[in-house]
């Protein structure tokens, strides 16, 4: 009876303290470039920032 109760606290407490060690969700992508992109459309303009971005978004 004791093991049947030690295991069955087990089984609640389990999935608790998975809870507990969630991250946290964000809403927001920060990326840190070197300066601002012009466009996010990668054939309107071809430059460096611009590459940057998408590969950031594209490659994750």
């Amino acid at each position: 009876m004791k093991t049947r109760f030690s295991t069955l606290a087990l089984a609640a407490a389990l999935p608790l303290t998975m809870m507990a060690a969630a991250p946290a969700l964000s809403d927001d992508l920060r990326i840190g470039l070197s300066s601002e992109p012009s466009s996010m459309d990668p054939h309107f303009h071809n430059l460096g920032p611009n590459n940057a971005l998408r590969q950031h978004i594209f490659q994750s």
